[in-house]
């Protein structure tokens, strides 16, 4: 069963902080939305007992609202996501295909290099798993041309 993972941002006074919620059903999003928020307010040093007249604002992606499907029919946003496919060839297959060993290569690494910069910023541990996935494929790819020569 694929995860659901939901983007959290907080803004405060101090600030404002994003995180991802994960879990594996549309009915738990409310109490992984609440955990991740929880967690920034206290990353953030937020005290919520001591400030509760204070006015944090809360921002989620509704699954619903973002055709998020049944647990049953979860696409993998890191390892096959769906909107990367054209019938049956998937766009990195195809990319890899236009390229010389090395040149695709250095395109996993930029690959890499992209989703390890902007983690905290924008996609939490989604961006750390793809950047995980663009070195596995370049490893793939230096192994499978070193078998050619």
């Amino acid at each position: 069963m694929s995860a659901i993972s939901v983007e959290v941002k907080i803004t405060h006074a101090s600030g404002s902080i994003r995180d991802t919620a994960f879990c594996h059903s549309l009915e738990d999003i409310p109490t992984a939305v609440c955990k991740a928020t929880n967690r920034m307010m206290e990353n953030m040093g937020i005290n919520q007992k001591k400030e509760a007249g204070t006015i944090v604002r809360t921002q989620t992606c509704d699954p619903l609202q973002a055709g998020v499907v049944p647990t049953s029919k979860l696409q993998d946003m890191v390892n096959k996501p769906a909107h990367y496919n054209q019938g049956n060839i998937e766009t990195i297959d195809a990319i890899e295909e236009s390229m010389s060993p090395e040149g695709f290569q250095d395109y996993c690494k930029g690959n890499v290099m992209k989703y390890i910069w902007r983690w905290r910023d924008k996609g939490g541990v989604e961006d750390l798993k793809k950047a995980q996935w663009y070195l596995a494929r370049c490893i793939t790819s230096v192994e499978k041309d070193a078998k050619k020569s």
